[in-house]
């Protein structure tokens, strides 16, 4: 009950901003808005996960380039963490997670006075370098492709993404499955330049089996700082609704990231 009351205070100040208007990168959504060709981009975005019977960390150091304004490869190398429940026998570890490859292609673009709107292909390879968690986002231990559709449309005023995904599993040991993401971005600042800007992020997730009728809904309130070319980050995600397994089913999870554009 305490860290309910937490979680819940939290999300109700971070809400209260709500009518403030804004934009910018999601945090834990996606965008089709790429940077110029050349860039290099490094982030992190560690997530601390209460879920089944544990918690779970993964740390990942990601490396984005893009060759061209519209295509982006990146490599996400992570390190995660299992510490189970003290009474539940099970025995942690920490170790090198699953590396991923991610490639994005922008097919689509159109600009107006002040605004944009934009669509990408994306796709991410996940190689089993990690344990056999099993779980989504975090460690599969299995080889597995995710391939999606990324749109977005950002005005100086504010900044909504939308994804539509395919989540496979080459061994058929976890079930394959259907993602989809919707994100709101809402900022605090008038905008600058340089970047100096807060920003406020509402981002909802859907998780459905496409083999049973195991259903996953969350939701990730946020917020952003931008400064130059330094942006620091953070979110709360909590479930709103799933009929998952108890060792799939989430409890909360707590994001702190960086990013730095080189």
């Amino acid at each position: 009950m305490k860290n309910l009351f937490i979680y819940t205070t939290l999300l109700l100040v971070l809400g209260a901003g709500s009518n403030v208007k804004a934009q910018g990168p999601p945090i834990t959504a996606d965008k089709p808005i790429m940077l110029g060709s050349k860039t290099v981009i490094v982030k992190t975005l560690t997530e601390i996960r209460s879920q089944g019977d544990g918690l779970y960390t993964r740390v990942p150091l990601m490396i984005h380039y893009l060759p061209t304004s519209n295509s982006l490869v990146a490599l996400h190398v992570p390190y995660v963490n299992y510490d189970p429940n003290k009474n539940d026998g099970n025995e942690g570890g920490k170790s090198l997670g699953d590396i991923q490859l991610l490639l994005k292609y922008q097919f689509f673009r159109r600009d107006w006075t002040a605004k944009t709107f934009r669509i990408v292909a994306k796709t991410i390879q996940n190689f089993p370098t990690g344990p056999e968690y099993g779980l989504e986002d975090l460690s599969y231990g299995d080889w597995a492709t995710y391939t999606s559709i990324v749109a977005g449309y950002e005005t100086i005023k504010h900044g909504i993404s939308a994804e539509l995904g395919y989540q496979y599993h080459a061994s058929h040991k976890l079930e394959n499955s259907m993602k989809a993401k919707l994100g709101f971005g809402l900022p605090l600042l008038k905008p600058l330049y340089p970047v100096n800007q807060i920003n406020l992020y509402f981002e909802y997730g859907l998780d459905k089996s496409v083999e049973s009728d195991n259903t996953a809904i969350t939701y990730a309130q946020g917020l952003q700082y931008a400064k130059g070319r330094l942006t620091l980050e953070a979110a709360i995600k909590v479930p709103l609704y799933s009929n998952q397994t108890y060792e799939e089913r989430l409890r909360n999870s707590i994001f702190i990231g960086t990013r730095y554009i080189f």
